[in-house]
C-alpha cells in the first residue's frame, strides 16, 4: 500500500511505499512549486538547483546537468564533467518514451519491442 501527504494546495510532499518514505522540499514562491530536494528513506538526499528552469541535481557529491530543448523539456543529461548521460525520447503526449530511439534525418524513432520500427 502506498500512502501519500499533500498540501492544502494540491502539491505532493510525501510517499510512503513498504516503510519508505520519499520526502520533497517545494519553493512555493515561485510561480509554480517547484522541488528543492528528494529524499528517499535514510539515503543522501537529492537537491534540485534552477535559473530560469531546473539546471542540474546534486546527490552527495555528483552533479548531473539537464540539458533541454527550446520548449524546456530534458533532452540529455550531462555529468559535470561533460560526458554525456542519456537521452531522454518523448511521444506525442510529451511523455517521457523507454526503449531504443534512432535518428533518420531530422526524424526520431523510437520502439518499445524488438517488433515496432
Amino acid at each position: 500500500m502506498t500512502t501519500y501527504t499533500y498540501t492544502v494546495d494540491g502539491t505532493l510532499v510525501s510517499q510512503a511505499t513498504s516503510g519508505v518514505t520519499t520526502r520533497s522540499t517545494q519553493d512555493f514562491a515561485a510561480p509554480l512549486s517547484q522541488v528543492l530536494q528528494i529524499k528517499v528513506g535514510s539515503a543522501a538526499p537529492t537537491d534540485y538547483l534552477y535559473g530560469l528552469n531546473r539546471l542540474a541535481s546534486l546527490n552527495g557529491s555528483t552533479k548531473t546537468w539537464y540539458a533541454t530543448d527550446a520548449l524546456g523539456s530534458v533532452r540529455r543529461t550531462v555529468a559535470d564533467s561533460g560526458t554525456p548521460l542519456g537521452i531522454v525520447n518523448y511521444d506525442r503526449g510529451a511523455r517521457p518514451r523507454a526503449g531504443r530511439c534512432r535518428r533518420s534525418g531530422l526524424r526520431v524513432r523510437c520502439r518499445m519491442s524488438a517488433r515496432e520500427w
